[in-house]
């Protein structure tokens, strides 16, 4: 049974598992229409290099992702010391 005091904490767990769904999805999508995995499946020699290209292509997905978090938690900070100053003058 819920209550109140854990519908926050319910409400966080479910954001978060839709976006690791969400980011799952797109790695997928990415490993997936990457065309040098493609061509590298049909050369028999080359398949060892295929966990290689998708350890780079996760590497670079979970970079990429790492900046906008750092860039959205930027914004949210700026924005709540803006509202400080603003509290701290009135």
């Amino acid at each position: 049974m819920k209550t109140h005091d854990s519908a926050p904490l319910l409400n966080f767990s479910e954001q978060r598992i839709e976006s690791l769904t969400e980011v799952l999805n797109k790695l997928k999508e990415l490993l997936l229409k990457d065309e040098l995995i493609k061509t590298l499946k049909g050369d028999g020699i080359s398949k060892e290099f295929i966990s290689l290209r998708i350890q780079e292509i996760i590497e670079n997905f979970l970079n990429s992702d790492r900046e906008l978090l750092l860039r959205k938690t930027m914004k949210k900070y700026s924005k709540l010391k803006e509202n400080c100053q603003m509290v701290r003058k009135n």
